[in-house]
């Protein structure tokens, strides 16, 4: 079974993040984790919820996953 990761982000440095993208994207691809939302513009109707921006990944399974986060 699939397994997904939410990650709601709050950026202190916009101009590195942005550099780990061009750096991650790739791995993502090699490694064949999903990016299934990418919102840059999330809309959040909890207040005091607000965030920059919301990533969700989809693993094959835990072990992917797992496996994924180890080789980092």
């Amino acid at each position: 079974m699939s397994v997904v990761i939410i990650a709601l982000l709050d950026f202190i440095d916009v101009a590195e993040y942005k550099k780990y993208t061009e750096l991650a994207g790739p791995i993502f691809a090699r490694e064949g984790v999903k990016l299934i939302v990418n919102d840059d513009a999330p809309l959040s109707l909890t207040p005091g919820m607000e965030m920059d921006k919301v990533v969700v990944m989809e693993f094959r399974d835990d072990a992917h996953m797992a496996g994924f986060f180890q080789s980092a």
